[in-house]
């Protein structure tokens, strides 16, 4: 995971009512695997008596990209643009419920913020009522964050 990754994993992992929300746990790419979410990588996200998804999240990131904000090449500094993807999920039978009261309070816990060396944090894209076939069917929603920072030498 990438610095944004990271900073933001540790505000949403010491929030206990985020994770009270999120009975089958709070994963990343570090911790569940490249594939995410599965019953081998991730069997305690799966309710051991009735093998169903219990909500949980996956934190994922992407690559980060000049946004044109600050340039000075003489000391080497940029403004920087990353996107950190919480992915919401719970067994397709269960609905949405849950994931969007975990949506909400992850929400108030990142948008408008600062964290650690981001600012500017803000929630910019959404994905709503998906459903995963390769998770048997599981309900997905996806909340997408700009992290903004500076890259220096």
């Amino acid at each position: 995971m990438g610095v944004n990754a990271d900073a933001i994993k540790a505000v949403l992992a010491a929030d206990a009512t985020l994770i009270s929300y999120l009975t089958g746990g709070f994963w990343t790419v570090a911790t569940a695997g490249r594939l995410g979410v599965s019953r081998i990588n991730t069997p305690t996200a799966y309710d051991s008596t009735t093998g169903l998804m219990k909500p949980c999240m996956l934190l994922t990131d992407s690559s980060a990209a000049p946004d044109s904000g600050i340039a000075d090449d003489s000391l080497q500094t940029l403004s920087v643009r990353d996107v950190v993807r919480l992915w919401f999920y719970a067994d397709g039978d269960a609905g949405y419920a849950t994931i969007r009261l975990a949506r909400a309070r992850a929400f108030a816990l990142l948008h408008g913020k600062t964290v650690s060396t981001l600012y500017g944090l803000r929630w910019i894209n959404e994905l709503l009522d998906g459903h995963d076939p390769t998770l048997e069917h599981a309900c997905f929603e996806r909340d997408d964050y700009e992290c903004r920072r500076l890259k220096t030498t």
